[in-house]
């Protein structure tokens, strides 16, 4: 659960139970060119929490990425296509995420990326 100004959101599936167990706190659209992109380090920190997970959202065009500290080219790494949702697990694989626009894409694709952190004491009302 997350305080968003006078909203509170909870991420959950069709019983109601939270999904993840974590709360995003952040996120950014980014444009995947046929230039290696990678994710923001400003992005991954949030006061003294970090990024645990990063939900992405491919719009427009195939891309690939790799998280592993490897270079994708437009013909290497993992494939995303367009309206694919990919979960990063994991703060040095969110740092580590590259990602490039695929050689058989029309044009430029965008990421919609969200953050997540784990959850604390007092984001569960304890003192």
């Amino acid at each position: 659960m997350t305080d968003r100004g006078n909203q509170r959101v909870v991420v959950v599936d069709m019983a109601g139970n939270p999904v993840s167990g974590r709360i995003g706190f952040g996120g950014r659209r980014l444009a995947v060119t046929g230039t290696v992109t990678p994710i923001p380090n400003q992005d991954l920190m949030q006061g003294n929490h970090r990024a645990a997970c990063a939900f992405i959202t491919v719009e427009g065009g195939p891309i690939r990425f790799y998280y592993d500290g490897r270079i994708p080219s437009a013909t290497e790494g993992h494939r995303a296509d367009d309206g694919d949702m990919l979960r990063i697990e994991g703060f040095l694989n969110v740092r580590n995420l590259k990602l490039i626009r695929a050689a058989d894409a029309e044009s430029d694709a965008v990421v919609e990326i969200t953050y997540e952190r784990r959850p604390t004491d007092s984001d569960m009302g304890a003192s």
